[in-house]
């Protein structure tokens, strides 16, 4: 599908996805950055979490705060009856769809973000069959959107790639926008040491929900692992993996995960040194006490 100029510079940003962690900074940082790089652009941000909206608001963005779309299938409610009367009245010109699925409802040109890879990924452990009917359930309404949307955007070339193995992309559709760097993190801090002068430990950051595969994290580590024992039989070969957290809410997934580290056990928790933690932490100061 080819694309059609913006001619009417009014966008709405669907931003009804983002409910916690990493994906309400992307749709916050997002609508911000867009704010300031189109001042003469309208932005409709849509969203059901304070958290999506920057602070202060800039003033050509203006929120659309649906009470009734918190949980996923009101979310799904509103976007499919809701929205489209919403994105007619304000006259829309075009929509940014952070949670990658279509207003079908709607003509409006629509550009998909597609973020989460478990919907074309196979899995490497059990999910559970909530889960797994879940996943078939947005991989159906991901085949009717992908075709039907003006633009899909993927994260990364890799992730583009796998889900043409699963999924027939149209390939004049597919653009890949990695996700941005905030430089405020890095205003006042010392470049980093070479990498291969650095502690070989593995950092994550974030709820254990089975979706974001923290098994993959466990598996590619045991494997760094073992690669580094080839090469060089010392103390520094072994990854030190701290896993930081800030919710276990999915505790039969962090279950199976401590499971999985029993299963490759001798070559993640050989040495006294490396941690590896699921549940809560005081703070991201644990990531520089990897030993403790």
């Amino acid at each position: 599908m080819a694309s059609r100029p913006l001619t009417n510079p009014i966008v709405a940003i669907d931003a009804l996805s983002a409910i916690s962690g990493g994906g309400l900074s992307v749709a916050r940082g997002l609508c911000e950055s867009l704010a300031v790089a189109r001042p003469t652009w309208t932005l409709l941000m849509i969203a059901s979490h304070d958290g999506a909206l920057p602070s202060p608001v800039p003033a050509n963005v203006e929120p659309i705060r649906p009470a009734s779309a918190r949980s996923t299938l009101r979310r799904w409610h509103f976007e499919q009856v809701a929205l489209p009367r919403v994105l007619s009245r304000h006259d829309v010109g075009a929509v940014l769809l952070l949670g990658g699925f279509k207003i079908f409802a709607s003509d409006c040109p629509q550009a998909a973000v597609w973020q989460n890879a478990h919907i074309w990924t196979p899995p490497v452990a059990s999910q559970g069959w909530r889960l797994s009917a879940y996943i078939a359930l947005q991989k159906i309404v991901m085949r009717a959107t992908v075709s039907r949307v003006e633009r899909n955007v993927f994260l990364s070339k890799d992730s583009a790639d796998r889900a043409r193995r699963s999924i027939d992309l149209p390939e004049t559709s597919v653009d890949i926008a990695p996700i941005g760097i905030d430089a405020h993190f890095y205003a006042n801090t010392a470049p980093p040491p070479p990498f291969a002068r650095r502690d070989p430990y593995l950092l994550a950051v974030g709820d254990v929900y089975a979706h974001k595969r923290f098994e993959l994290a466990i598996d590619a580590l045991a494997a760094l692992g073992a690669q580094r024992r080839n090469r060089a039989p010392d103390r520094r070969s072994d990854p030190r993996c701290l896993e930081l957290s800030r919710r276990l809410v999915d505790p039969d997934q962090a279950e199976r995960l401590h499971e999985r580290v029993g299963i490759l056990g001798y070559a993640l928790a050989r040495t006294p040194d490396r941690a590896m933690r699921l549940g809560s932490s005081p703070d991201h100061r644990a990531a520089s006490r990897p030993s403790d």
